[in-house]
């Protein structure tokens, strides 16, 4: 058996068929594509926008750090002129008058006999148990 193709009888000149209402010929309109240049320039926008949202972030952080860092600056700052100021105002400022009064009491400490201690002639004596034996220690007489 033969295979048979289906026909729909007589073909049909599809020129003369128009759909629609209208009877004046249309030409078909030539769609334009968009230029590229469009998607591009969005898009340089859109990195432009961006780059410039990121800087002014940085730059707000960048001058809130270094307002911090002044001001800690100027902390220290401050710390060390006071701390010239005290010393200014101090009389003494490098201890020698309380150096040369712990010396005064130290020697004044020294010549001072201790029992069972004599002076003669500038040299300080200690008694022991037959005698006496000489100290190393100045004494005024």
């Amino acid at each position: 058996m033969e295979r048979q193709e289906p026909s729909i009888g007589k073909l049909v000149d599809l020129r003369d068929v128009q759909f629609g209402r209208t009877t004046e010929v249309r030409h078909p309109r030539s769609v334009q594509a968009k230029a590229p240049m469009d998607l591009t320039w969005k898009i340089a926008a859109g990195v432009f926008l961006g780059l410039s949202l990121f800087a002014l972030a940085t730059c707000t952080s960048l001058v809130m750090l270094g307002a911090a860092v002044q001001q800690e600056e100027e902390r220290v700052m401050r710390d060390a002129v006071e701390q010239i100021n005290a010393i200014a105002r101090d009389p003494d400022p490098l201890g020698w008058q309380q150096q040369a009064r712990d010396r005064e009491r130290r020697q004044a400490d020294a010549l001072r006999l201790r029992p069972g201690e004599r002076c003669i002639q500038g040299k300080r004596f200690q008694r022991v148990e037959n005698g006496w034996v000489q100290l190393s220690q100045p004494c005024q007489p």
